[in-house]
């Protein structure tokens, strides 16, 4: 607790200068804002939001977000200031939050970042600022924590890990059920980063947050539920018009860590994060919106990764795998992949959304296996949203369902759950939070 309390003391000491403009808001995955923006989308006042990729900087570009003056919270939220690209270098606050969760029996997370919401109370600072002009944006937005982490009952495990705390029903995963055995304090850099924009391409390297797809509380491939990493992203920053629709596109290649509350492993736990998402919403629908995510994970090399494991996204969907062994088992290679077809309908004339999420954890052996077995290691996210207008504003009436556990196939073939991956210990993991649904490996949500 010290750290946090010399941050806050040094932070108030501090001369910081005044901005011309009241703080901004960053449009974080999960936060009150998207979920604002998302409703204003189904009422017909937001235009030109991303397709399948959300992070804190996706929007705010030229042509990018575009929002009726009239909206419900225009006093809450300046909408439009995020579009801006002043001329001149213009230094910015960002909004300052205190988010605390109080867990009183067992630790539950959601869609949380860096805090991770042990037994007892938790919370969260968050603020920041950044520096802007033309297309280049510097951000540092840190985020500093506090988890009172007290006892609970801890789930027997198989009895060959070294640390009590790990998780113990599935050892090719660091998901630890505690994080030690007492208060824990944290600093992480939170949607801290650069980035240029030039037209509708963006380039950045950030640690910030990012949100694949159109689930509203369960992202399957990618969520906001474990802290940002290192990363950095190229692509289509914004939809681009072409005669058959708009089009999205961004690679994204980072680096994962481990939790200081792992199992034994011989590795030193950072694995080469790999990923690629397609966005599509055809001319000749209105409405519809397509994607495609795809990320594949593996080692850190120990000697660095090489040019081509940058490109694996780019390569085959499909594999047979290998027999190391004779009788052994059958293994793709040292990769594991994750990948999503989405869709969301948007009808703003009745104020309501559909949308669809359909995963799968590692490859099909072939077109052939995907066709007859789809359901084998896979997962769905369905969803809806209905605005219902009342005097004060709009009704927002909410459904999900995610399911992520396994399925029949298993009993005739070998697949690991969600998640889990028999050569990369870690999983699917960064710093012992799950990068996709918080629910975690197995688990149904409604």
């Amino acid at each position: 607790m010290q750290r946090l309390s010399a941050f806050l003391l040094l932070f108030g000491a501090l001369p910081l200068p005044v901005p011309r403009v009241q703080a901004q808001e960053l449009l974080a995955p999960a936060s009150e804002l998207a979920s604002y923006v998302r409703l204003l989308e189904l009422q017909g006042k937001a235009k030109s939001t991303p397709l399948v990729y959300w992070s804190s900087s996706t929007v705010p570009r030229r042509h990018g977000l575009t929002v009726d003056s009239g909206h419900v919270w225009s006093r809450r939220y300046s909408l439009s200031a995020l579009s801006e690209r002043p001329r001149r270098p213009e230094f910015r606050l960002l909004d300052t939050h205190v988010d605390v969760v109080f867990n009183s029996t067992f630790p539950r997370n959601a869609n949380d970042g860096a805090l991770w919401a042990g037994r007892g109370v938790s919370g969260v600072l968050r603020g920041g600022a950044d520096l802007r002009w033309r297309g280049f944006t510097a951000r540092v937005a840190p985020t500093f924590g506090y988890a009172q982490n007290r006892e609970f009952r801890l789930g027997a495990g198989p009895g060959n890990l070294n640390t009590p705390f790990a998780y113990p029903w599935q050892p090719g995963i660091d998901f630890p059920q505690r994080f030690g055995a007492s208060a824990i304090t944290f600093a992480d850099w939170g949607q801290s980063g650069v980035r240029f924009d030039a037209g509708s391409f963006t380039a950045g390297f950030s640690n910030e947050s990012i949100w694949w797809g159109p689930g509203y509380r369960n992202a399957i491939v990618v969520g906001s539920g474990a802290p940002g990493f290192p990363h950095l992203d190229l692509g289509l920053g914004r939809p681009v018009h072409t005669p058959a629709g708009d089009l999205e596109l961004r690679a994204i290649w980072g680096q994962l860590r481990r939790s200081s509350y792992f199992g034994a492993s011989s590795t030193d736990g950072k694995r080469v994060f790999d990923g690629l998402t397609i966005g599509y919403r055809p001319r000749f629908l209105t409405g519809l919106t397509l994607g495609l995510t795809r990320v594949l994970y593996h080692e850190w090399p120990a000697n660095g990764p090489r040019a081509t494991d940058f490109l694996d996204a780019f390569g085959g969907i499909f594999n047979n795998g290998r027999q190391v062994e004779p009788n052994g088992p059958v293994i793709n290679d040292q990769n594991d992949q994750l990948a999503s077809v989405t869709a969301r309908w948007l009808l703003p004339e009745s104020g309501a959304e559909f949308y669809l999420e359909y995963a799968r954890n590692d490859f099909a052996g072939s077109l052939t296996d995907l066709v007859l077995e789809p359901d084998h290691a896979r997962a769905v996210t369905g969803g809806f949203q209905k605005t219902v207008p009342v005097s004060t504003g709009a009704l927002v009436l909410k459904g999900e369902y995610t399911t992520l556990g396994q399925t029949n196939t298993r009993q005739l073939r070998a697949g690991a759950p969600f998640y889990v991956h028999n050569i990369v210990s870690e999983g699917y993991t960064n710093r012992g939070q799950l990068l996709g649904a918080t629910i975690g490996p197995g688990s149904n949500a409604q």
